[in-house]
């Protein structure tokens, strides 16, 4: 088995934007607490994780329950796949020709 993500914790938009800024081509990704809407602890909520997530080529992927007051939300790399396709292509890999419908 291998070891459990980070879980990480961004109190604003602009801690969560800086650290991607700094972590997202590097980072395996890992989990985020999010606060719960009730909840009286600073964090950025579902959509400005998205939002910045979509914006560094990362995806959400799975939500887990915490505790009471705060939930999981797993980030990962989402376009490595992609990413690494378009690197072999650029050293010359082949490309596979698909037929026009």
């Amino acid at each position: 088995m291998g070891t459990e993500p980070d879980v990480m914790e961004f109190a604003t938009t602009e801690d969560l934007w800086r650290w991607l800024a700094d972590h997202h081509e590097t980072h395996p990704g890992g989990w985020v607490r999010l606060q719960r809407s009730k909840s009286n602890h600073p964090s950025v909520s579902f959509h400005d994780l998205l939002e910045a997530g979509i914006a560094f080529g990362w995806s959400e992927s799975t939500r887990r329950a915490n505790d009471r007051t705060t939930y999981l939300q797993h980030r990962a790399g989402m376009m490595q796949a992609w990413a690494d396709y378009l690197d072999k292509l650029a050293k010359g890999a082949d490309v596979i020709q698909f037929k026009a419908a």
